[in-house]
């Protein structure tokens, strides 16, 4: 199936997960994010997906950052 890549989209969490804080970041929530983010560009999906940590994002020692493609299935 054909695609068209809309933007490379981001999104980081530093909810502190499981104990609470801002030291480090949940990769779940921040998934939960950049589909959030594919869904109000109007994208079909989220390809070439990859998390990590990043330091001092967010005003947090260790946040987790998500990044990907956001595309929309070409009908061809």
């Amino acid at each position: 199936m054909e695609y068209t890549t809309i933007d490379d989209i981001s999104a980081a969490d530093c909810s502190g997960a499981p104990y609470g804080g801002r030291v480090w970041g949940d990769a779940e929530k921040a998934i939960e994010a950049l589909k959030a983010k594919a869904a109000s560009l109007d994208a079909d999906a989220i390809i070439n997906t990859s998390c990590s940590a990043a330091p001092f994002v967010n005003n947090c020692w260790a946040a987790k950052l998500c990044s990907g493609k956001a595309v929309k299935w070409s009908k061809t």
